[in-house]
């Protein structure tokens, strides 16, 4: 994990207080070393990424339900995706902005690209 983040993580009450207001740009940070596919059952646009400890993905609804991870994709695409990883994943940061610059500051290219 790098040892200094690019930009202030949210704490446990800001973020259910943002997830409870309906933001949906999520950051997740990858807490150890593994594969991740967004959804494995459209391998055309999803291929499956090789994630190191200490990646920030950028993606949308986060949600993660009996140790398994989900997610939406934006303008009317699919939603509630199981994300198949052996990654483990902790969401650090919600808003509800997709523009801001935090936002940038991930890892762009391993995240989800539904067409």
């Amino acid at each position: 994990m790098p040892t200094k983040a690019p930009f202030k993580f949210m704490s446990e009450d800001e973020i259910k207080r943002a997830v409870k207001r309906g933001d949906d740009q999520c950051i997740v940070i990858a807490e150890n070393s593994g594969t991740l596919c967004w959804d494995i059952t459209d391998p055309e646009n999803e291929k499956t990424y090789q994630i190191e400890k200490g990646d920030l993905l950028w993606c949308w609804n986060f949600v993660e339900r009996d140790g398994e991870y989900f997610h939406d994709y934006a303008n009317m695409a699919p939603t509630n995706v199981k994300i198949t990883t052996d990654v483990k994943l902790r969401l650090v940061y919600v808003s509800d902005t997709p523009d801001e610059d935090v936002h940038f500051k991930t890892t762009i290219d391993k995240g989800p690209n539904w067409a």
